[in-house]
């Protein structure tokens, strides 16, 4: 059923660049197959354009293709065979600065924040001014993650003035992340059932929290004093229970709080660098 497709898009695509009134045509000539390959590379068919692809790198090679194929896998994301794809253009390749760029870009959005660490110190990333999107993308991830932010002004020298306005901002706030102290927020609910979660803005379990543990008290200390001991040591059992439960509640509130605004700040940035491609330039030749 595959090869039956195959033939039949095939012999579609050459009746349109009008090669099919010739007398004698050879379906599966390398041309014909990047033809093929291409007309599905472009309809989004990944993996069969692959195929094809790889047939035609075997007799011919071709960085155009494997740039392509590399932006493919990215696009499924597949980032590991991207990157691979990508590496293999670094040098003596018409593509050595487009595939370094695609191979930064690729870490970043496979969320590598490690690695792009790691590789911005080989000096053929950092390397004259055509290889700035590296190091544009280095000080990006580090807004991503937990590692202290670079000085200011490091980001005027990096970026565009039109890009450091945007990227200025975004530095400024994630250095003013209004994040909850974990230790407050136990501490506060260890004095005040609740108030940790207050703290956290998580006002409904707070308040719920408070009502309950104090209900819990005030039947264990009402026992107490009617001398119902086994009832009283219960509701104290039960108070002390919920009372410890509460504070490791208000601690647990507190990191979901700072993941939510982490995570918010993080979503904001990623459609900021979609919107700009993240800073590498668009390409007219991947489906003319």
């Amino acid at each position: 059923m595959k090869i039956f497709s195959t033939v039949i898009l095939t012999l579609l695509l050459l009746l349109v660049n009008n090669d099919f009134g010739q007398s004698k045509v050879n379906l599966f000539s390398l041309q014909n197959r990047k033809k093929f390959a291409d007309y599905l590379f472009c309809n989004k068919d990944y993996l069969r354009a692959f195929d094809e692809y790889k047939i035609y790198l075997s007799e011919v090679n071709n960085d155009t293709i494997k740039f392509k194929i590399a932006l493919g896998f990215r696009k499924m994301r597949r980032y590991g065979e991207a990157l691979d794809y990508l590496k293999s253009l670094f040098f003596n390749s018409k593509f050595a600065i487009q595939a370094r760029n695609e191979y930064f870009k690729t870490l970043l959005m496979a969320n590598k924040i490690n690695a792009i660490r790691r590789y911005i110190k080989e000096p053929i990333f950092i390397t004259g001014d055509s290889l700035k999107v590296p190091l544009k993308l280095f000080y990006v991830a580090k807004m991503f993650g937990n590692t202290n932010l670079p000085d200011s002004n490091e980001l005027k020298k990096i970026f565009t003035p039109e890009e450091y306005s945007q990227i200025d901002r975004f530095y400024w706030t994630k250095k003013n992340l209004p994040l909850k102290s974990l230790t407050k927020a136990g501490i506060l609910s260890a004095l005040i059932p609740g108030l940790g979660k207050i703290y956290t803005q998580n006002y409904g379990d707070g308040i719920t929290a408070f009502l309950f543990t104090a209900a819990l008290g005030t039947l264990a200390y009402a026992n107490f004093k009617a001398r119902h001991k086994f009832r009283a040591w219960l509701f104290s059992g039960l108070t002390a229970l919920f009372y410890s439960g509460n504070i490791y509640g208000s601690v647990a509130s507190a990191q979901i709080f700072n993941a939510k605004i982490a995570f918010d700040f993080r979503k904001k940035l990623k459609l900021y660098l979609e919107k700009v491609n993240y800073f590498v330039p668009q390409y007219n030749f991947i489906c003319n």
